[in-house]
């Protein structure tokens, strides 16, 4: 009886974590919109006054809804990424993971959604 608890458990247990695991679908980006710099304002501090990060609007559609998502990078744009690319993403709460081409995973903040 004791043998067939054990591996029960392990089978219904494995279940469980995949069922909680998101996995990654295919998103098409629809545009890529990089953010204006603004002009530097005055200030009495010796900081920096322009920021080190470029901030982008990716829009991703991604099952039949468009997800405007921001993107702050230090740098050029993901090469692999451009408008009517295919991605893939994954999307939890207000973030969207997506995976670069060199397989590593980026995370964007979704700031609206709305139906495609």
């Amino acid at each position: 009886m004791r043998s067939r608890i054990v591996p029960a458990s392990a089978l219904v247990f494995l279940l469980a974590v995949l069922g909680f695991a998101q996995t990654f679908q295919t998103g098409k980006i629809m545009s890529i919109n990089k953010h204006e710099a603004t002009a530097p304002t005055k200030s009495s501090t010796d900081a920096p006054s322009k920021s080190s990060t470029d901030d982008y609007d990716v829009v991703i559609a991604v099952g039949g809804t468009n997800y405007t998502t921001l993107y702050k990078h230090h740098g050029d744009l993901e090469p692999a990424w451009g408008e009517g690319k295919d991605i893939e993403v994954q999307i939890s709460g207000k973030v969207m993971n997506v995976k670069k081409a060199n397989g590593k995973t980026e995370k964007l903040r979704i700031v609206s959604s709305k139906p495609a």
